[in-house]
């Protein structure tokens, strides 16, 4: 039997999986260590924690060893967008800053034109939180960094490297830094240019399943480890999904990752970089075999997350989902604002974000939840009704799989306002993704995920989104 850790690292939490692998036999997968991913405050700057990062995964690692014996192998998955600047010695040259830090408001700013240009360039689309436009601001801001800038990782990559001691960027992760041409998986000069960097300045891009190599030394001579491999998943955590995702018809399969982000897309031989694409707001991100998902992505499951700090900070989510089904709210908004992105004084910033659009004040705790669900739902809609029309693949069923896709309400509500049947798929995706890609690594053949025995398509009943009188016209208006 051999043993295998998938590393998922959220912008909530961290989660770490070891599958046990019986040649011809089933896989069993086991959550062993979950942790809050660690931010600090810098320069008062919001930060993610990376040395204590690396130690909670060193802790995690250890009790796979403890439960189960020398490991084999371990991957390393993340969200995207956010980066690590290393100078010539391997070391952080500076702090790895957070997406939802407030300084990233001033990327508001850029226009339209702009963004048109780099979409072009790309074929990504993150108007807000773009690495690009944050790398050309930074390097603005504080120009004698450029000169200390030997690599630029993705924070996957990152940990990938301090336990391999392989400088390298997987290809999926490469391209939510909005520097990488996804018709065609390589660096774009003119967004490098644009961002402020040189092609010197970025590593070697791998793909999911190339080897990295063994442990650090200091690493593999701890017990259970001289022999494990890392290897590479896609290191952006939603290209590991599709890997795990069992096809509902011979068409492209729809999927949704519900989160704390919501990706609502497919995967397919092209990139979408027409003026439509980019006018909806779509963007592109490299997959794995030289694919591309064209994707929405949307807030998920994380303002269900702040509002529960703030209004229920007791309460589980799923007893807060149950109340917000018996709540007659049925307002919508849009959670992509700017405003909305730091999370902090989060409930009123979703009272102004309602008087802003001209909707009601929710009166209590489960009309707030009520109301993070239904715009959930309907922002999913609006990005399916666009993505639709832009791709030309038919309707089929939809594949719901993360964290959302444990509410049966929730999977039932999605399938209410997409007038779409959907089926859940695994609430670990990710995680078994990026699993699939460490076993063909390591044993050089295709490994599939048995499909379920039974699979439950929740139908649409009636058109929910219609009684709710939204005050945005068109998804592009966000």
């Amino acid at each position: 039997m051999s043993i295998h850790i998938a590393v998922d690292i959220g912008s909530s939490a961290v989660k770490m999986v070891a599958a046990r692998v019986q040649p011809g036999g089933p896989v069993f997968c086991d959550e062993i260590y979950r942790f809050i991913t660690p931010q600090r405050r810098t320069d008062n700057l919001l930060c993610w924690d990376l040395p204590l990062l690396l130690e909670q995964i060193k802790i995690g690692i250890g009790r796979a060893v403890a439960a189960f014996g020398p490991v084999d192998s371990i991957g390393f998955d993340s969200f995207g967008v956010d980066y690590v600047l290393l100078d010539e010695k391997g070391e952080c040259c500076a702090p790895c800053i957070s997406y939802r830090d407030k300084s990233h408001l001033a990327m508001a700013e850029i226009s339209k034109t702009e963004l048109c240009r780099l979409f072009a360039m790309t074929g990504g689309y993150f108007p807000i939180i773009g690495s690009i436009h944050r790398l050309r601001h930074q390097l603005r801001v504080s120009p004698l960094l450029h000169r200390r800038i030997n690599s630029v990782l993705t924070l996957a990559d990152y940990v990938a490297w301090c336990f391999s001691g392989r400088l390298c960027i997987e290809r999926s992760g490469a391209s939510t830094l909005l520097l990488l041409d996804t018709r065609n998986g390589t660096w774009s000069l003119p967004a490098l240019a644009y961002a402020g960097l040189t092609i010197e300045q970025m590593p070697p891009l791998v793909d999911p399943g190339d080897v990295l190599g063994t442990l650090r030394p200091e690493l593999a001579a701890q017990p259970g480890l001289a022999a494990t491999l890392v290897v590479a998943p896609c290191s952006h955590d939603t290209g590991n999904i599709t890997a795990s995702c069992f096809r509902l018809s011979d068409e492209p399969q729809w999927f949704l990752s519900c989160g704390s982000w919501a990706l609502y897309g497919i995967e397919h031989d092209r990139a979408q970089m027409g003026d439509d694409a980019f006018a909806a707001g779509l963007t592109n991100e490299c997959a794995a075999s030289h694919r591309v998902q064209t994707l929405y992505n949307l807030p998920g499951m994380w303002p269900v997350q702040r509002l529960k700090v703030e209004l229920a900070p007791n309460e589980q989510d799923a007893v807060l989902i149950g109340r917000a089904n018996q709540s007659t709210y049925r307002a919508a908004i849009d959670f992509s604002d700017e405003h909305l992105l730091s999370g902090d004084n989060f409930r009123y910033e979703v009272d102004q974000q309602c008087r802003r659009q001209c909707v009601p004040l929710p009166a209590g705790v489960d009309d707030y939840i009520r109301l993070a669900l239904n715009s959930l739902c309907d922002g999913v809609a609006r990005a399916a009704k666009a993505l639709r029309s832009i791709t030309g693949y038919p309707l089929t069923p939809l594949l719901l799989v993360g964290g959302g896709s444990r509410s049966d309400w929730l999977t039932q509500q999605l399938a209410n306002f997409l007038q779409q049947p959907v089926a859940r798929g695994a609430g670990d995706a990710t995680s078994l993704g990026n699993l699939y890609y460490q076993l063909r690594g390591c044993y050089g053949t295709a490994f599939d995920f048995p499909p379920p025995a039974a699979v439950t398509l929740f139908q649409p009943s009636g058109a929910e989104a219609e009684s709710f009188g939204l005050s945005r016209e068109s998804f592009n208006e966000r």
